[in-house]
């Protein structure tokens, strides 16, 4: 009964408390937050979508030309990728311009 009274009071005056099988395993799997994935409120433009698939189809058809050899067309494909890709970042930038722009302002 003297080991057990003892071993109470050093719990008692350790600093450090044991937790339960519970409190472990809210530790190692805390519950997700609410808003990792908040919903969007504005619509996607889908010409960013057009140009994307634009993009990847130059670059498909200067791997093809490369493939086969034709390395005008390659070099060709391949100045219209960049434009392509031009293209749709200004197309995003754009966009989220047109999106942010009205809230900074005031306007709906």
């Amino acid at each position: 009964a003297a080991t057990s009274l003892s071993d109470a009071r050093s719990r008692a005056n350790s600093s450090f408390v044991r937790p339960t099988a519970a409190e472990r395993r809210l530790v190692m799997h805390p519950a997700p937050p609410e808003d990792i994935l908040p919903s969007r409120k504005g619509t996607r433009n889908p010409l960013v979508l057009v140009g994307a698939a634009a993009t990847a189809g130059v670059l498909t058809a200067g791997f093809v030309a490369f493939k086969a050899g034709n390395a005008n067309l390659s070099q060709t494909m391949m100045k219209a990728r960049v434009f392509a890709q031009g293209a749709t970042i200004a197309l995003m930038v754009g966009t989220s311009g047109a999106v942010v722009l009205p809230s900074f302002t005031g306007s709906k």
